[in-house]
This record gives C-alpha cells, structure tokens and sequence, in this order.
C-alpha cells in the first residue's frame, strides 16, 4: 500500500468522524434546540465513546477481520440510527421526558455505536501501516477531522439539505470501506440502496422542507396558515383577511401607519409576515437559513415585499453600517422556549441602538408563559433593555385567538425609544 493511499485513508476517516457528529448536531436541534448544552451532550457523548473504541481497539490480533466487522456495523448504524427518521421516532417516543435526558439517550443510540466503531479505525491503521509513527496518523487524522467539520457545515449551510448530505456521506463512507477491502463493493452496497431510501423517501410527514439550518412545514387550521419551524409552535400565521399575529397588526396600527417611508430592520424573518401591510416601507429581513426566502416565497408567504440577508442576527449587527428608523428583534427557539442568550445582552442591545438613527425606534417581542413579570428571563431582559434606552414600554398582547396553538403562551411586544418620549404609547405601560 503505497504512502499516499496510506495518507488519503486516514484523512477520509478523520474526515467521517467529526462529519457525522455535526450532522448529528444539526439533526438534534429540530427536537432539542440548538443551544450549548445540546451541542456539549452530543460532543461528550462522541468523545466518551471514542475513547472506549481507543480502549477496545487493540484487544485483537486479527485486524482485517477487525477492519470489516467495524464497517458492517458502522454501515448498520449509518443507515437506521443516523436519519430523520430515527430522530423523530426517538423524539416521538420519549415524549414527556426532559428534553436533555432525551437528546443523550438517543444520542447514545444513534451516534455512540458509530463513534465506537469509527474510533477504532486509527489505532488498528497503527498496525497495518507499521511504517507511519503514531503521529503522523494522528496528525493526518486531525487534519481530516477538520475538513469533515468546516466542510460540512458549510457544504450543509449553502448547498445541501441535511437527509442529501447524509447520504453523500454515506456514499464517502462506502468509498472508504472499498479502500479498506475490495469486497465490501458488494457486501454494502444493500445498504448504499438502504440510505438512499432513508434519506429521500422516509422523511417524516411533518417536514415538508428541510435545508441545512431547518426542517419546516405548512399547516392550515380553520382560515389560518401556519409556519412550523423545527416541529415547534408556529413561527408565523396568515389568516383569510391576510392577518398576521397581533404583535404584527399592533406595530402596524400604531408605528407603520405614517405615510412617511421607513427603513425597517428584521431580525428573524419567520414567514416575512410583517411587511405584509403598510408595504410602502423598506424592510430588510435578516435569518440564518439562506434558503428560507424561497421556501417562503414558494409555499406561504408569495408575495412578501423587501429584501432579505442570510446571517447570524448578531453578527449583522456588528458588521452593519447602515442605520435604521426601526428594528425589530423577532426570534424564539421554540425547543427552549426562550430568545437565543446572545441575542439579549447589554452589548447586544448597545450595537442595536448604535444603529438606529437619532429618533429610532427598536421592538422586541417577547414570547413567554404566564404574565411578563414571571419569567426569570423577561426580568432580566426588561433591565437590559433598561439599561441602554432612554425609553421602554412593554405592552402585553392579547392573539385573541387569532393563533390558536399558543393558548399557554404570551406575547409582551418592548417598545424602545433612542430619542425623546414620544406622546404615542401610553404612559401606563412605561416600565
């Protein structure tokens, strides 16, 4: 086996093994969520069980038997555990539990057989290439492990859907086990048909879309058209008479009335829903997904009006340069049940307010279970907001049905002011 071919299978294995741990990140965050502690059970359970491959890796003589029983496994554990469909069965099944408790079992299921598997794979190259040092192997390994992790994740944010990136993958880890032995051409070859049925035709009848960032769907309700993003509760709902949520028709009724053009700032667009009237405004929506405009234009929301920018809301803040009459911050994690943590610091709302221009006006909406003040959160969140404009109002909002799905949550829209108080909200609603 010459030095090359030497080389190229152990970046293909380094490559594999963090490629599948993201994917498994980014299958868990449309039951889970996507915030640290996800994210920290995933990696930890990746590396427990990498270690006990290291351990077990040398405990037999007969590594080419070793090599194929690990890819005739891994292959098993590829195709079933790692899809959505096994995440919804799993998520499915263990509902009621905590969420957390649920993301470890099933990433133990789904994840820590392949990492077991996979880990093996370096020690037992350590003695099939007795001419290479054991760090140059781990070296060569590294060097895979941060392509499978950087590509991957950009491959899956701009171009692939996640079930069409696991199948390419599958395909990467089929080409692999060929290098490895020429008979698992046909031995695994069941299972390439295998993942292509998983990741194409038994995707779960709640995901109507999916991306690289998100699963959604559309479902209509009695008049109402609902937007379900990561199988939470409806992100954006459009009614018969071409109604949004109330948050929406009260920010129209009492900011966006004026004849005058605005230059409006979203972060979170949702279903665009906002622009739905008063369309005489520029409104510049920014997400993360680059692909949720077309989906939306699509299937929901087809004649939404403005501009929209793919990115990071805080990283558009801090890159921007441009200046706002209004921005609204319009983004739930409806897993966690709260505004992503980074979106709501001090310094946050500071880069908000240096983009506003002088007598702009900044909006929050705040959804939340029971009244405002019950919430460890919203408290936190009133006294940041506190703290760096002149002005706030938080004005409760009742959906009056029009959202019938949020029958257990609130609405509370924050209302800031980087110029003068202005005589248009009432001042019993001033905190």
């Amino acid at each position: 086996m010459n030095r090359i071919y030497q080389y190229a299978l152990i970046i293909l294995c380094g490559f594999l093994g963090l490629s599948f741990e993201i994917l498994a990140i980014r299958l868990s965050t449309s039951y889970f969520g996507s915030g640290l502690i996800q994210t920290s059970i995933i990696i930890g359970v990746v590396l427990v069980f990498f270690s006990i491959g290291n351990y077990f890796s040398d405990k037999t003589g007969n590594f080419q038997k070793k090599f194929n029983l690990n890819i005739f496994i891994s292959a098993i554990f590829l195709c079933l555990g790692l899809s959505q469909m096994s995440y919804h069965f799993f998520a499915n099944l263990m509902t009621g539990l905590d969420r957390n408790l649920s993301l470890l079992i099933i990433s133990i299921i789904s994840l820590g057989p392949v990492s077991y598997f996979i880990s093996q794979f370096s020690p037992i190259f350590l003695h099939q290439f007795k001419d290479l040092r054991f760090g140059k192997i781990i070296a060569l390994g590294t060097i895979g492990s941060f392509f499978g992790s950087v590509g991957t994740s950009l491959l899956l944010y701009y171009f692939y859907s996640v079930s069409h990136y696991l199948f390419i993958n599958f395909i990467l880890f089929y080409i692999f086990a060929i290098l490895i032995n020429k008979k698992n051409l046909f031995i695994l070859f069941p299972f390439v048909i295998l993942s292509f049925l998983v990741n194409t035709f038994f995707i779960p009848k709640n995901i109507e879309y999916e991306s690289g960032v998100s699963n959604y769907n559309i479902e209509e309700f009695k008049g109402f058209k609902g937007l379900v993003i990561n199988g939470g509760k409806y992100s954006s709902v459009i009614n018969s008479n071409n109604e949004s949520s109330e948050y929406n028709e009260y920010i129209h009724r009492n900011i966006l009335s004026i004849k005058r053009k605005l230059n409006i700032l979203v972060l979170g667009a949702g279903g665009f829903t906002l622009s739905l009237k008063n369309k005489h405004h520029n409104y510049h929506y920014v997400d993360i997904d680059p692909k949720l405009d077309k989906f939306i234009k699509k299937d929901f929301n087809k004649n939404f009006v403005g501009s929209y920018i793919a990115s990071d809301a805080r990283a558009y803040i801090e890159d921007n340069k441009k200046t706002f009459d209004v921005i609204m911050l319009d983004v739930f994690d409806f897993n966690s049940e709260s505004t992503p943590k980074h979106l709501t610091t001090t310094n946050f709302f500071n880069s908000i307010k240096e983009d506003l221009n002088e007598n702009g006006i900044f909006l929050f909406n705040v959804i939340h279970r029971g009244a405002f003040g019950d919430s460890e959160d919203t408290v936190k969140n009133q006294n940041s907001l506190l703290k760096v404009f002149r002005s706030c109002y938080f004005i409760p909002i009742n959906e009056r049905g029009l959202i019938h799905f949020r029958k257990s949550i609130r609405s509370t829209l924050s209302i800031c002011l980087k110029g003068n108080i202005s005589d248009k909200f009432s001042t019993d609603n001033q905190y």
